[in-house]
C-alpha cells in the first residue's frame, strides 16, 4: 500500500544495530511471485534469493550510503535467509524483518517465531490486501493472536495501518486505495 512497514522495520533494525541492541540484521521473505512465476532462477541459494531482497536493499540505500552498506555485508551484519533453510536454526541478539508475512502460511511464520532466542526484536510485517499465496490467513491469524493486552505485556505489538493518511508514497497511491475501497 506505500504505507512505509519495509522502510520502518529497517530503520528500526538499523537503529538496534547502530546501538549495539542486536549484532546483526537478518531479513525473511517468502519466495513467492506477484502474479506470473519468473520461474527457474540460476546459481547458488543467495543468488536465487537476491530478487526477493531487493526491497531490504532499496531501503538500505534510501537510509545509508553505499561505503557502509557494503560493510554491513562484509561484516556479514546483514542477512537474507531462504526461509526453506530455516530449520535447525537459532537466532540470538538479531533484528529479524519478516516481510511480505501475508505470503506465509501460518506454518512457516510459527515455525520462524520458534527460531527466535534472546536479545532479538522481530518485525512481521505484511497486508491481508498483498498475498500472493491461497490461503493467506496465516499472517492474519498471527496478527490476531497476538493483538491483546497480554501480548502487550510481554512487549508485543500489533500496528494497524488503515488510514489514508498512513499511505505516505505518494498522493496518488491515496487516491488508488481510496477509489478501489481498500481504505
Amino acid at each position: 500500500w506505500g504505507s512505509s512497514k519495509t522502510w520502518l522495520s529497517v530503520l528500526c533494525a538499523l537503529k538496534l544495530l547502530s546501538d549495539k541492541r542486536v549484532d546483526s540484521i537478518l531479513y525473511l521473505r517468502a519466495p513467492v511471485e506477484a502474479g506470473k512465476s519468473i520461474g527457474f532462477l540460476p546459481g547458488d541459494s543467495s543468488s536465487k534469493v537476491n530478487p526477493y531482497a531487493e526491497p531490504l536493499f532499496q531501503k538500505l540505500h534510501e537510509l545509508l550510503d553505499e561505503p557502509a552498506i557494503r560493510a554491513l555485508e562484509a561484516d556479514k551484519r546483514i542477512e537474507v535467509v531462504p526461509p526453506g533453510f530455516m530449520r535447525g536454526q537459532s537466532w540470538n541478539c538479531k533484528a529479524v524483518i519478516v516481510d511480505e508475512a501475508a505470503n506465509f502460511d501460518r506454518a512457516m511464520l510459527e515455525l520462524i517465531l520458534s527460531r527466535i532466542g534472546p536479545f532479538c526484536k522481530v518485525f512481521i510485517i505484511g497486508s491481508k490486501h498483498q498475498s500472493d499465496i491461497k490461503d493467506p490467513n496465516g499472517f492474519m491469524s498471527l496478527f490476531t493472536a497476538f493483538d491483546d493486552e497480554e501480548s502487550r505485556a510481554k512487549g508485543i505489538h500489533c500496528f494497524y495501518f488503515n488510514e489514508e493518511a498512513d499511505i505516505v508514497r505518494s498522493a496518488f497511491c491515496r487516491f488508488v486505495m481510496r477509489k478501489l475501497g481498500v481504505l
